[in-house]
Protein backbone atom coordinates (compact mmCIF):
# COMPACT_ATOMS: atom_id res chain seq x y z
CA UNK A 1 0.00 0.00 0.00
CA UNK A 2 1.72 3.52 -0.91
CA UNK A 3 1.18 6.44 1.32
CA UNK A 4 0.56 9.56 0.15
CA UNK A 5 2.53 11.11 2.48
CA UNK A 6 6.51 10.54 3.08
CA UNK A 7 6.74 9.96 6.69
CA UNK A 8 10.46 10.72 6.24
CA UNK A 9 9.51 14.13 5.01
CA UNK A 10 7.09 14.60 7.81
CA UNK A 11 9.71 13.51 10.58
CA UNK A 12 12.32 16.46 8.55
CA UNK A 13 9.52 19.13 8.84
CA UNK A 14 8.58 18.30 12.65
CA UNK A 15 12.23 18.76 13.29
CA UNK A 16 13.00 22.01 11.54
CA UNK A 17 10.02 23.75 13.30
CA UNK A 18 11.31 22.85 16.44
CA UNK A 19 13.55 25.28 18.62
CA UNK A 20 16.34 28.23 17.48
CA UNK A 21 17.20 28.25 14.26
CA UNK A 22 13.72 27.17 13.21
CA UNK A 23 12.93 29.18 10.35
CA UNK A 24 15.94 28.41 8.50
CA UNK A 25 15.94 24.66 9.27
CA UNK A 26 12.19 24.88 7.80
CA UNK A 27 13.25 26.38 4.71
CA UNK A 28 16.35 23.97 3.92
CA UNK A 29 13.78 21.01 4.53
CA UNK A 30 11.15 22.16 2.05
CA UNK A 31 14.03 23.12 -0.32
CA UNK A 32 15.36 19.49 -0.08
CA UNK A 33 12.18 17.68 -0.24
CA UNK A 34 10.85 19.63 -3.25
CA UNK A 35 7.87 20.61 -1.50
CA UNK A 36 8.44 24.62 -2.06
CA UNK A 37 5.66 25.26 -4.21
CA UNK A 38 3.07 23.00 -1.91
CA UNK A 39 4.09 24.79 1.29
CA UNK A 40 3.65 28.20 -0.52
CA UNK A 41 0.44 27.57 -1.74
CA UNK A 42 -0.96 26.65 1.15
CA UNK A 43 -0.06 29.41 3.25
CA UNK A 44 -1.32 31.61 0.85
CA UNK A 45 -4.21 29.85 1.18
CA UNK A 46 -4.50 29.67 5.07
CA UNK A 47 -3.57 33.25 5.23
CA UNK A 48 -6.28 33.97 2.69
CA UNK A 49 -8.81 32.07 4.62
CA UNK A 50 -7.76 34.07 7.85
CA UNK A 51 -8.13 36.92 6.33
CA UNK A 52 -11.73 36.56 5.01
CA UNK A 53 -12.77 35.20 8.96
CA UNK A 54 -11.13 38.49 10.18
CA UNK A 55 -13.02 40.84 7.99
CA UNK A 56 -16.38 39.00 8.50
CA UNK A 57 -16.06 39.25 12.16
CA UNK A 58 -15.04 42.76 12.24
CA UNK A 59 -18.10 43.06 9.44
CA UNK A 60 -15.64 44.13 6.56
CA UNK A 61 -15.83 43.21 3.19
CA UNK A 62 -13.22 41.29 1.96
CA UNK A 63 -11.94 41.99 -1.23
CA UNK A 64 -9.62 39.43 -3.40
CA UNK A 65 -6.93 40.91 -5.14
CA UNK A 66 -3.66 41.18 -6.11
CA UNK A 67 -1.28 43.80 -3.61
CA UNK A 68 -1.18 46.93 -4.49
CA UNK A 69 0.11 50.43 -3.86
CA UNK A 70 -0.90 52.60 -1.25
CA UNK A 71 -1.61 55.27 -4.11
Amino acid sequence: MKLLVDLNEIDDLLYAIQGKGAFGRFKTAIHCHHVENKWYQFREERLKEIAIEFCKYYGLTYHDSPRCDDH
